[in-house]
């Protein structure tokens, strides 16, 4: 019976990390996505178009520490770039959350 008193307040505590507040993803599941979906233009996490603007580091966890400012620019796109929307047809919510916890992986917390 403790181990669940303890492990309650330790799983909201991990909910409100900033990159963690959205239902997890599966990385694993992410990457293979990622792989087939975004990996044209962006491999490894990288930026082929604008290379100065990875989908990892410290930058992009800071400016991307909320999922749903991901999500954000997967929905919608960037106009006037070569970023495209992904509509929930292409790109499913459960999907877009794996290659988001993908995402998570390419930049070690601290970093």
């Amino acid at each position: 019976m403790r181990t669940s008193i303890v492990a309650v307040p330790l799983l909201a505590a991990l909910a409100a990390l900033p990159g963690t507040a959205a239902s997890p993803g599966d990385p694993v599941a992410g990457k293979r996505l990622f792989a087939t979906t975004c990996a044209g233009c962006h491999p490894a996490g990288g930026n082929a178009i604008v290379p100065d603007a990875p989908l990892k580091g410290a930058v992009f966890a800071r400016k991307f520490a909320d999922d749903a400012r991901i999500v954000a620019v997967v929905r919608n796109g960037i106009k006037g770039t070569a970023m495209p929307p992904f509509s929930v047809k292409a790109v499913s919510d459960a999907d877009l959350k794996s290659m988001i916890a993908y995402l998570r992986t390419l930049t070690p917390r601290g970093k």
